[in-house]
């Protein structure tokens, strides 16, 4: 008997999108927020994370999903989703938050308003070694960023995993 999952009916599975920035934004220290601050205070930046985000994301930037503590974000261009972070991080920072995002420009699969592929993955990646206040690139969503006039100070070559 063959217990492989069976794939989803046609109707639910969707081709390779055009090439997209996905991103993910994340507040930083929430497992100390939550433990020194409880469930509800916990509960509470997360729901300001979402509140920024959905205030901030204009028509070319979509919220994909929130797990907890972070954002995961698609958009047309590596400066769409620049723009959109960059006022993230100053908005959560004004509420008393810090955040660290990690973003990556490439083919996606788009499959029940989900993304998936290398891009999502190396973004989440990305996310989790960026600094406090700081987005880690890779060169596409970095040449952007020049372009854009953002200060970008490149890490030259980094290990990540999985990558």
């Amino acid at each position: 008997m063959n217990d492989l999952p069976h794939p989803p009916p046609a109707d639910d599975r969707s081709d390779e999108a055009p090439p997209s920035t996905i991103a993910f934004v994340d507040l930083i220290s929430f497992t100390s927020l939550t433990n020194v601050h409880g469930d509800l205070a916990a509960a509470d930046a997360a729901s300001t994370l979402e509140s920024i985000t959905r205030g901030l994301m204009g028509d070319t930037v979509r919220l994909i999903k929130t797990a907890g503590d972070g954002v995961l974000l698609q958009a047309s261009t590596p400066a769409d989703a620049l723009r959109c972070i960059a006022k993230m991080i100053e908005r959560i920072h004004e509420n008393g938050f810090d955040a660290r995002a990690g973003a990556d420009h490439g083919s996606v699969i788009l499959r029940n308003n989900d993304v998936f592929g290398s891009t999502v993955n190396l973004a989440s990646r990305l996310a989790s070694i960026a600094n406090p206040g700081t987005v880690a690139v890779t060169r596409p969503v970095a040449l952007a960023a020049a372009a854009l006039e953002f200060s970008a100070s490149p890490l030259g070559l980094i290990e990540v995993r999985g990558f």
